[in-house]
């Protein structure tokens, strides 16, 4: 029996929370954040873009989800939606040597 690579444990969990998701009535609105190792966010937190223009600055900055206004840009660069059948499949065909660990996250090439 063959040890499972990381993307195979990626891909399985993704597949996991997708099932229970199509089962809860607020699934399709759900969406996975991924943030760097480095900035630890709360269960009730999500990164929300300010525009700073006489800096000519775009910062990200946690923010709870009891504290987002209405104007609030919600950072989604980094987000994913586990139903994407799309992108489920394609990290299933995706093979071992094409993905590259960089500064800890895992990056694939096209």
């Amino acid at each position: 029996m063959s040890i499972p690579t990381v993307v195979d444990q990626h891909t399985d969990l993704i597949s996991q929370l997708a099932e229970v998701l199509q089962k809860h009535p607020l699934g399709e609105a759900f969406t996975l954040l991924y943030t760097p190792d480095q900035l630890p966010l709360a269960q009730d937190e999500i990164l929300v873009q300010r525009v700073d223009p006489e800096r000519r600055v775009v910062e990200l900055r946690p923010t709870a989800l009891s504290d987002i206004a209405l104007g609030d840009v919600l950072h989604t660069t980094q987000t994913v939606n586990p139903q994407d059948d799309a992108l489920t499949g394609y990290a299933q065909a995706r093979i071992g040597s094409d993905c590259h660990k960089i500064n800890g996250g895992h990056y694939y090439s096209m």
